[in-house]
C-alpha cells in the first residue's frame, strides 16, 4: 500500500489531504487499516468545526443507556420523532446491529449534554407497562416538539399539563415511556 499524505496551506490554517493506494498487482497486507480508523463521525465533525462554537463542551457526569430489541430502528426513530442528535451517523442495515470484535455496537446521542446510548436489549423483550424508569427531556419548544413526535408515530400517554412544570408523555416504537417538559420553569407553552 502507498500513502500519500500532503499538507497544503489555507486561508484559515492548513489542509491535509491523505490518500491511500494499493498498487496494481499489489496486495493489502493490512496497511489499509491505518486508513479504516477513522470514525465514521469524523467528517461531519469537521464539515462543522468552522460553523461551530468552539467554547469547551463538557457532557454532563450523568448518562442513560437504554437497552432495545431494535437499536438501529429505535435510534433512527428516537431521531426523527424526538429530534435527538447523534455524533455519528446512525447504522443502517440489518438490526439488531451484528457483533463486532468489539462486541455490539451501541449508538450514542447528545441531548443537551447528556450522554444517551442505545444498546442492545439481552434477553427476553420488556414489557413496558410495568414502568420502572422514565427518562426525562426539556426541551425548548414542548408544543412543536410534541407536533413532531405525534406525526412521527409517538403514542401520546399524556398531553401537556402542567403540574408545578409543563410536561408530555410519549411512548417510543417499543413502548418504552418519555417526559417532555420546558426547558425553563419562565418558559410558556
Amino acid at each position: 500500500m502507498i500513502t500519500d499524505v500532503r499538507f497544503e496551506p489555507s486561508a484559515n490554517g492548513t489542509l491535509v489531504r491523505l490518500e491511500a493506494t494499493i498498487p496494481p498487482g499489489g496486495s493489502d497486507r493490512g496497511g489499509t487499516a491505518f486508513i479504516r480508523v477513522t470514525p465514521r463521525w469524523f467528517g461531519a465533525w469537521v464539515a462543522r468545526r468552522d460553523t461551530a462554537s468552539h467554547e469547551l463542551h463538557d457532557l454532563a457526569r450523568f448518562g442513560l443507556t437504554l437497552h432495545y430489541a431494535r437499536p438501529a430502528a429505535a435510534a433512527r426513530w428516537l431521531q426523527t420523532a424526538f429530534a435527538f442528535e447523534s455524533p455519528d451517523l446512525l447504522p443502517e442495515g440489518e438490526d439488531p446491529l451484528p457483533e463486532t470484535e468489539h462486541g455490539h455496537p451501541w449508538i450514542e446521542f447528545h441531548v443537551g449534554n447528556c450522554s444517551l446510548i442505545i444498546d442492545k436489549l439481552a434477553g427476553a423483550p420488556v414489557d413496558h407497562e410495568q414502568t420502572t424508569h422514565v427518562p426525562w427531556v426539556f426541551v425548548d419548544d414542548l408544543e412543536a416538539h410534541l407536533e413532531r413526535a405525534r406525526d412521527n408515530g409517538a403514542i401520546i400517554v399524556q398531553g401537556i399539563s402542567s403540574y408545578g412544570f409543563t410536561s408530555y408523555v410519549a411512548r417510543d416504537l417499543e413502548g418504552r415511556t418519555w417526559r417532555f417538559a420546558a426547558a425553563r420553569p419562565t418558559q410558556p407553552r
